[in-house]
């Protein structure tokens, strides 16, 4: 389990748990997930994003808002 950089397909960036095999949250579609975003607050199609390709705004962007935890 790991804390990653996602964007939905909106553009919207936000923190969440990937399960790496697993989803308790959303639907896996290949190295996509639909699921809610929390920045939207929408359903879209959710990808893992490089930190490394972030600019240090986008990355303050994506750490104030987190998807819903796993209980």
């Amino acid at each position: 389990m790991a804390e990653v950089i996602a964007r939905c397909s909106a553009g919207h960036l936000f923190t969440s748990t990937w399960v790496p095999l697993a989803s308790f949250k959303a639907v896996r579609l290949g190295r996509k997930r639909y699921q809610r975003c929390p920045v939207g607050r929408h359903w879209a199609m959710i990808e893992q994003v490089d930190p490394a390709t972030l600019s240090p705004t986008e990355l303050a962007e994506a750490a104030e808002h987190h998807d819903s935890r796993i209980p």
